[in-house]
């Protein structure tokens, strides 16, 4: 009887895998690189001397990014590695000579973000000479790119003619991209940094400023915005991010200048998730005296999301009126913890009793920490909003079908809840290839593909 001599036989590698897959490990290193540095970040942010040596000695015996070491393994892997190495570039990068004499001219088309926050103005100047090789910057984060905002640093003698074209130059780039970050002292330069094609273009604007003054010229700007679905705006720790079609607020603390804000898109908002991180009983705002709810009416507002600290979300909460928001449907409230702390703030109007007649379709109630045995949940103002239907208690596990976008780690006491979502899955799936197969239905085939790719990329490392 013959045998198959071990040199005959096929040997498996990761250079025989399909070239989507090689493509996908790319993307997990390039994810596991973003996930390591966000978290070192806020580590550096917080941590104590100690720590701060680790995190030294760390660093030091790292041996690069996992997709820089992807990308050295050979030109196949450099080719897959490329698109996902070289996709942001930042001021230090932008800064280095080999940058400028090789790599923007061999990769530059992999590049959709750049960041020259602080930038001098010969960077803004090598930026305009290299806008042709960056085709596909889709997002740019800088400051006031003027000549007389940058001309402090490295002094290059320009006349009137070249500092225009160096202005306009920018202003192109602006007028390409999706989303523009902006560093200023004050929102007032804005509409002098923006084109109104720029302004009709963008869909994403965060600004970043060191003083909350000339908002008045903020807001005729904002009307330019026609495409805008988020905005992000930082300064003097008031307000952070609204996003998803202006649709979320998440926030440090609440604050009658945060709720005027949202007010500002009462008349067009369907959805709104309102996200307070704390309350914070000696926080002093501008007008301690102005709202602490929202002020309307919300016409076409259907879903109210109220989520974070309990005692930030009770004037947010008194303001589902019949007359306010006359067309809410659902409410999702999750609170932090409960009960909500009873101090207010010195010099803040009290809290007045949501009165609604008109039910919801939906409540979702569910504090994130455990509920005292002692605290009568009947007797919160959210209990006495009437509802047609109640639901207590938390979501449906959002990781169960997503082992490839990140790592699945319920709690012990989930796995059972877990195990029966997923076999009410499986019985679905396979009652549906069953009914496919005896219809000969091909589309449903190809969505449940579709649907089950990352189960084979997780089938295919099982058994590589």
């Amino acid at each position: 009887m013959s045998t198959t001599s071990p040199s005959s036989r096929r040997r498996s590698d990761l250079n025989c895998l399909p070239s989507t897959v090689k493509s996908h490990i790319a993307r997990l290193c390039a994810d596991a690189d973003r996930s390591l540095a966000s978290t070192l970040e806020l580590l550096r942010k917080t941590a104590t001397t100690d720590i701060l040596n680790a995190l030294g000695d760390f660093d030091e015996r790292r041996n690069g990014t996992a997709i820089g070491n992807l990308f050295c393994v050979s030109k196949e892997w450099s080719a897959i590695a490329a698109p996902f190495r070289f996709e942001k570039l930042n001021l230090k990068q932008f800064q280095s000579a080999i940058f400028a004499m090789r790599i923007v001219h061999l990769r530059g088309q992999h590049f959709k973000e750049i960041s020259l926050v602080e930038a001098s103005l010969p960077d803004h100047v090598q930026l305009v000479g290299l806008t042709p090789q960056l085709p596909n910057i889709a997002t740019i984060s800088t400051s006031d790119f003027r000549v007389a905002a940058t001309s402090r640093r490295p002094y290059i003698e320009m006349d009137s003619d070249e500092a225009a074209y160096l202005e306009n130059g920018i202003k192109n780039l602006f007028e390409r991209v999706e989303h523009v970050s902006l560093h200023l002292k004050t929102v007032e330069a804005l509409p002098n940094l923006l084109s109104a094609t720029a302004r009709g273009r963008l869909t994403r604007l965060s600004l970043h400023l060191e003083k909350p003054t000339g908002f008045s010229a903020f807001l005729e700007t904002l009307v330019d915005l026609r495409s805008l679905d988020r905005l992000d705006l930082d300064f003097a720790g008031i307000f952070r991010t609204l996003d998803k079609q202006l649709t979320t607020l998440l926030a440090p603390d609440v604050s009658p200048a945060v709720l005027d804000f949202v007010s500002l898109f009462a008349p067009t908002l369907s959805h709104l998730a309102l996200i307070f991180t704390s309350y914070r009983v000696h926080f002093v705002p501008q007008t301690p005296q102005g709202a602490v709810g929202l002020s309307g009416p919300f016409p076409h507002l259907e879903g109210l999301v109220l989520e974070g600290d309990a005692a930030a979300l009770e004037g947010p909460l008194s303001s589902l009126t019949d007359e306010n928001m006359p067309s809410s449907k659902k409410l999702v409230y999750l609170p932090d913890e409960l009960p909500p702390a009873t101090e207010r703030r010195s010099g803040e109007p009290p809290i007045p009793t949501a009165r609604r007649l008109i039910p919801l379709d939906h409540l979702v109630f569910h504090p994130i920490k455990p509920v005292p045995s002692t605290l009568d949940l009947k007797q919160l103002p959210v209990a006495q909003l009437p509802t047609k239907k109640l639901h207590r208690g938390q979501a449906a596990y959002r990781g169960v079908l997503s082992y490839s976008r990140g790592p699945a780690q319920p709690a012990a006491s989930e796995f059972e809840v877990v195990k029966g979502k997923v076999q009410t899955t499986l019985k679905f799936l396979r009652s549906w290839r069953k009914r496919a197969k005896s219809q000969q239905d091909a589309a449903s085939l190809v969505k449940m593909a579709r649907a089950l790719c990352d189960v084979e990329l997780e089938r295919i490392a099982h058994e590589a």
